[in-house]
């Protein structure tokens, strides 16, 4: 331990890591199924590697047409394989930027789905594709070149040209932050003659960049809404651009109303479509609503989505056949994580000590399981668990589990700090602290009845819920972007991480069940509100509170888009968890998950398993529920 305590000297050491690419992540997946000692590994290296290289050649090929290589890349990401195909989807979507930019980013062919997929494809990797039609740049360049150095001079970045007056003006925008427009309408950064001060100053611009661009542009879909301004009614019969519409629609973020309106009408009618189509168009038109993409974890959905692919045959088949193979890999890979987490579970004896606290190290392991979704994370998945696992136990009794947390945290600085050069200690101390602070508040509550106003309710249940305590842990996993100017923002509770404990929260708080047999004694958000606000009933705080998952939904899209300066893997990691939240607290009358149970079966159990690894994880299931 000595070495840690040495390394809080080197905490303001800027650590840069760069992103790895394609083939350096496949050598290293090779390497880690290879000490996995997988059955039949060298028979499903050889099969994955063939179907790997096969369509990689044929998604390069398909990105050579405007429609097929989105389509593609649509199927790729919902069968949650994408992480092998990084730099060709990369390719692709940077060529469509380009061709969408030409063309103010409306489809040559006007047509709805293939309008709306563009947009999603193309918001979700971080371009800033406005609903606006006019001005759409990727912010991606935007926000490298604005935060490389604070005052070298910048080479300009074309955008479109300006067509109307609600285009690009300078005087749009707020004085401190005037873009350089030359004549031939190119866009010479703000940095290149203003000298910020701080990339605080520098995160300004680009926040008044993106009011401007969402407040100043004509809607991106004008195009599908008639005279009226009202979505034309032609556009009720085609269902195939209903669903990419309310796909696109959930990436909106605030002030987008083009992107609600859109959401809306797609959901009116795909819900009434599904009443008069059979059996199995029914379904798909479901599960779009109730799974969209942008909102649910790939991994979880793949099996409903095998008939909802678009694209030619020839390539669907491939891609199919890859990613059978690669969920028999990863099943494989779990199975081993688990057996690991059982095994340290065990060791630990809290469950012999605390009998009456929970005993759900399954339960506990879909979280990062859900979150960090390469392979290759297999040591940050099982490592994550453990301060998974004390969370839930310290929300039960937190004083009995402080030995075993100093431990663990100790184990944890060590092997952040051996292999990425940087003692989290201070960092996760102070997580800790404000995680239990918040427990003990939440306990004064309870033990003298007081029912706090909804904003000071939600301003603890920020940290209480956790998810700020788990994500920090997870960025020194990562090991990616470790800058004191990022460590310094963690130590607040930067939106990226608010926004997803409010949606975990407020799921939680809904009270479709009690959640965990206990009775309702944390209070609720729920109960705060009605107390606060007489009269109301549960019909509309319900509704409420959804409301408000709806737009913290949209501050974390807003959030994503402009995540600089953390990573995209920790991007990732805070949708997914966001994502995972429905599954967690979606309980029945017996206080059970059996959407969670089913997707344990489903993700846990097939592919190369053995009979004694699927029972050991069938009654670990069960003893859970």
């Amino acid at each position: 331990m000595d070495e840690i305590s040495c390394g809080v000297q080197w905490a303001g050491v800027i650590v840069v890591r760069e992103t790895r690419t394609n083939e350096n992540a496949n050598e290293e997946l090779t390497d880690f199924l290879t000490d996995c000692s997988l059955p039949f590994q060298d028979k499903i290296h050889s099969q994955h590697a063939q179907k790997l290289k096969e369509v990689k050649h044929v998604l390069k090929k398909a990105g050579e047409d405007p429609l097929e290589g989105l389509y593609m890349i649509d199927a790729i990401q919902r069968l949650g394989i994408d992480y092998h195909f990084q730099e060709e989807i990369e390719t692709i979507l940077q060529r469509q930027n380009m061709i969408s930019s030409a063309c103010g980013y409306n489809d040559i062919n006007n047509q709805l789905y293939e309008t709306a997929l563009r947009f999603r494809l193309l918001r979700q990797d971080g371009y800033y594709v406005s609903s606006a039609n006019g001005i759409a740049h990727g912010y991606k360049v935007i926000i490298k070149a604005l935060f490389s150095s604070y005052n070298p001079p910048i080479a300009p970045k074309r955008i479109p040209q300006a067509t109307n007056s609600d285009h690009f003006s300078q005087n749009s925008l707020p004085s401190a932050h005037k873009l350089s427009i030359a004549h031939d309408h190119t866009l010479s950064l703000p940095l290149k003659h203003h000298n910020y001060r701080s990339k605080h100053d520098a995160n300004k611009a680009i926040y008044s960049l993106n009011e401007y661009c969402i407040y100043t542009c004509t809607a991106l879909f004008k195009n599908f809404k008639d005279k009226e301004r009202k979505f034309k009614s032609s556009l009720v019969g085609d269902i195939k651009g209903l669903k990419g519409l309310y796909e696109a629609s959930q990436l909106s973020i605030e002030g987008e109303d083009i992107l609600d309106e859109a959401g809306e009408f797609s959901r009116q009618y795909l819900t009434e479509w599904a009443t008069h189509l059979d059996h199995q168009q029914a379904i798909l038109i479901t599960d779009t609503l109730k799974n969209p993409h942008h909102k649910s974890l790939a991994r979880f959905t793949t099996k409903n989505i095998q008939t909802n692919i678009q694209g030619k045959n020839e390539w669907i088949n491939l891609v199919q056949e890859l990613a059978q193979i690669d969920s028999n890999i990863v099943h494989e890979i779990h199975q081993k994580e688990i057996h690991q987490i059982l095994k340290w579970w065990k060791d630990l004896g809290l469950a012999n000590e605390l009998k009456f606290a929970r005993d759900q190290p399954l339960k506990w392991y879909m979280w990062p399981m859900a979150c960090l979704t390469d392979p290759i994370m297999s040591e940050q998945r099982v490592e994550l668990t453990k301060p998974l696992a004390l969370l839930y136990i310290i929300d039960d009794i937190f004083d009995i589990c402080f030995k075993a947390l100093f431990d663990i945290t100790n184990e944890i600085c060590y092997k952040v700090y051996k292999k990425h050069g940087w003692n989290p200690m201070e960092s996760l101390k102070k997580r800790w602290a404000r995680l239990c602070n918040a427990f003990l508040i939440e306990a004064q509550w309870l033990a003298h009845g007081i029912f706090p106003k909804t904003e000071e309710y939600l301003k603890n249940a920020l940290l209480s819920t956790g998810v700020h305590m788990v994500l920090v842990h997870t960025f020194f996993f990562l090991g990616q972007g470790i800058t004191n100017e990022t460590v310094n923002l963690l130590d607040d509770v930067p939106g990226i991480i608010s926004s997803t404990a409010k949606i975990l929260r407020l799921w939680d708080d809904l009270g479709s069940a009690k959640d965990e047999n206990q009775d309702g004694r944390d209070g609720s958000y729920l109960k705060c509100f009605m107390k606060e606000h007489r009269g109301s009933s549960i019909k509309d705080t319900r509704e409420h509170i959804i409301s408000m998952i709806l737009d913290e939904w949209k501050c974390l899209n807003k959030e994503c888009l402009y995540s600089y300066p953390f990573p995209a893997s920790f991007k990732n990691v805070s949708l997914n968890a966001a994502r995972m939240v429905p599954l967690m607290y979606n309980y029945d009358d017996n206080h059970r998950l059996p959407s969670l149970e089913e997707h344990m079966k489903s993700l846990l159990i097939g592919g190369v398993v053995t009979q004694q690894n699927e029972l050991t994880i069938v009654s670990q299931i069960k003893a859970e529920g």
